[in-house]
């Protein structure tokens, strides 16, 4: 992943939740993985200290079912494993129970690839995001769509620590849903830990 490669602003906005979670400037999300005795947390925030998002779990957090709730504990996306026999995780909506997007593998071979497919509610149309990473990174670009031109709209870096806490850095472009963001990186790092 180069990292001199900035994100960038695409044509329209990327929405499946709510436009609180849409912003109108560059946003680095901080995706902190605590893991204790009494099981994990994570804890969603930008580089500001402001909280976006929270889940609690008796596991390791960055596993299937996660339930993202905001800062008032209302559940806003939620996150889950929907096969046994291949990756792929369904993203939706815990409220109505409502599929919001799906992520899968490129195909069944492919090793450098996801792929997010989703209803964009700004646009009303099946819309895909391609998150593309190295065999062997926890780093991944993640495009607006299929095509060679597609704009860089999320930047995802892990950092590990020897004292149990995990870091994701996720940088988002402005006008990009930060809660489909964020589902992507917590599919991404499940991906990479089968």
């Amino acid at each position: 992943m180069n990292a001199e490669v900035s994100v960038v602003k695409p044509e329209t906005v990327i929405l499946t939740t709510d436009e609180r979670y849409i912003k109108d400037e560059v946003v680095i999300l901080v995706l902190n993985e605590k893991i204790s005795f009494n099981g994990a947390t994570c804890t969603i925030k930008d580089t500001n200290k402001n909280e976006y998002f929270k889940c609690k779990d008796k596991s390791v957090c960055f596993t299937d079912g996660k339930i993202l709730k905001d800062v008032n504990g209302a559940k806003v996306i939620g996150i889950k494993s929907d096969s046994l026999l291949s990756f792929k995780q369904e993203i939706y909506n815990p409220n109505k129970n409502k599929k919001l997007a799906k992520v899968t593998k490129e195909n069944i071979l492919s090793v450098k690839c996801l792929v997010a497919s989703f209803q964009n509610k700004a646009t009303h149309k099946s819309e895909t995001l391609v998150m593309k990473f190295n065999p062997g990174s926890k780093n991944c670009n993640i495009y607006y769509g299929k095509n060679e031109k597609a704009p860089l709209v999320g930047k995802l870096v892990f950092k590990s620590s020897l004292i149990g806490k995990n870091k994701y850095y996720l940088e988002v472009a402005p006008k990009v849903d930060l809660a489909l963001m964020s589902c992507l990186a917590i599919a991404f790092d499940i991906y990479k830990n089968e």
